[in-house]
């Protein structure tokens, strides 16, 4: 667990919005995702957020989000979506990060 004072720091760096996301308002990497340094490294301020929430992201995989939001850190909003089946698997539309937010966004 993280320390209290940590925890703090990451939480006075975003606001709540209308539709329960939690907009990262510390510094951004150029891919618009936040960045948050725990006391040992920079990271990504969302899996700064999943971590202080329990959330165990496994080694290796990746997190998507439901809203859309690059810059959103509310652990609710991430999830780690199921492996590709078979060593090139079907296509699914998780193949694509930034394509299956769109998609999402737009259907």
């Amino acid at each position: 667990m993280q320390p209290e004072k940590t925890i703090a720091r990451f939480q006075a760096k975003y606001h709540i919005d209308e539709n329960g996301c939690w907009i990262w308002t510390g510094s951004k990497y150029q891919s618009g995702y936040g960045q948050f340094w725990d006391g040992e490294r920079y990271t990504l301020a969302h899996l700064f957020s999943l971590r202080i929430s329990d959330i165990t992201v496994p080694e290796g995989r990746r997190t998507l989000n439901t809203c859309g939001h690059r810059d959103c850190v509310n652990p609710e909003h991430w999830f780690v979506p199921a492996p590709k089946r078979g060593a090139r698997g079907p296509i699914t539309e998780y193949d694509d990060y930034d394509g299956w937010i769109e998609k999402r966004l737009t259907a």
